[in-house]
């Protein structure tokens, strides 16, 4: 019988490209050791400075390193910015108020901050807001994260998930090297579990396990893009998702630095998009939107219509060259 948010969305065949979250390009990172409630950020964030963030284009997430949940220490914040594909990082303290003012304010970071090698990759864990996320999410951590638990324990690798009161007790948390994964709070779409986020570039995906969570992040760290349960990328519309994934398919468009540029316009039931990578000729598409029955978007939450999209009028069009990486 069919249980889960995740399980329906898997049943139905649920399109997850065009699915990325749409209002942020940049992200800033706040580490939170403590337990996440289901509205994490609004726990401890007042909603009119989330609303400065947004202004900024600026979404925010929590994060903690797989299993930390330390009480003492200093925390740190991080700064991503998909157009300029950066990364900068700097500790808070008991000055986490005062950082997050100045980032509200001004839409930078602070003065003091560096920068920080990428890509990171987060990995939704928050199961106080949906199961699924943490199932599937911890899963995948435990996976990626083996060289830090390995300097945590003796003896042979634990390949049990931990439960809460294990990750409470186990206080000495990991080693203060730095480290590419890291769990967080809500990214969007949890029927799509587990559901990743890779820094500075946005892009998401659907990692149905362990196994696709690593070739998503090993590429990136070779400097190409999984196209396999891409989702999309964050703060571009839906509709220019779909669009970008679609380019980057049929042109086998799979390094991180080459840029798909979308342009879009909007009719009464569609979108026109324009594509275009580089100094090459451009693909126009139109996207319809469908609706379906009602199905649950979250284990949580009450049923909503499913909607679609659709690509229509692909014109084949030859780009100047293909940037397709390496495959195992």
């Amino acid at each position: 019988m069919t249980t889960t948010c995740r399980e329906i969305a898997t049943d139905i065949g649920e399109q997850f490209a065009g699915t990325a979250p749409t209002s942020a390009r940049r992200w800033l990172l706040i580490e939170q050791r403590s337990s996440w409630g289901a509205y994490a950020v609004k726990d401890i964030i007042p909603n009119d400075t989330v609303t400065a963030l947004g202004q900024w284009g600026i979404g925010v997430l929590l994060i903690r390193r797989f299993n930390d949940r330390r009480a003492d220490g200093p925390g740190r914040m991080i700064l991503s910015d998909e157009a300029k594909t950066s990364l900068v990082q700097w500790d808070f303290s008991d000055a986490r108020n005062a950082s997050l003012s100045f980032v509200a304010e001004t839409g930078t970071a602070p003065s003091h901050a560096t920068p920080l090698a990428g890509p990171l990759m987060l990995v939704c864990t928050n199961g106080n807001r949906d199961a699924c996320c943490a199932v599937v999410g911890r899963k995948i951590l435990s996976h990626l994260s083996d060289d830090v638990i390995t300097q945590r324990r003796t003896g042979p690798q634990n390949s049990t998930i931990p439960t809460e009161s294990e990750m409470v007790s186990d206080s000495t948390g990991p080693a203060e090297d730095e480290t590419s994964v890291y769990e967080s709070t809500h990214i969007g779409g949890h029927r799509f579990a587990g559901v990743t986020l890779l820094l500075p570039h946005g892009y998401v995906h659907q990692c149905k396990d362990a196994a696709a969570a690593e070739i998503v992040l090993a590429r990136a760290q070779a400097g190409f893009l999984e196209l396999q349960g891409l989702r999309g990328q964050s703060g571009l519309s839906s509709a220019a998702q779909l669009a970008e994934i679609a380019v980057r398919q049929r042109c086998q468009i799979e390094q991180l630095e080459v840029r798909v540029t979308t342009e879009e316009s909007t009719g009464p039931n569609d979108h026109i998009i324009t594509a275009s990578v580089a100094d090459s000729p451009t693909m126009s598409f139109r996207i319809s939107t469908h609706e379906g029955q009602p199905r649950a978007e979250s284990c949580n939450g009450a049923a909503k219509p499913y909607r679609w999209l659709e690509l229509h009028d692909f014109e084949t069009t030859t780009f100047g060259s293909t940037h397709r990486g390496p495959h195992d």
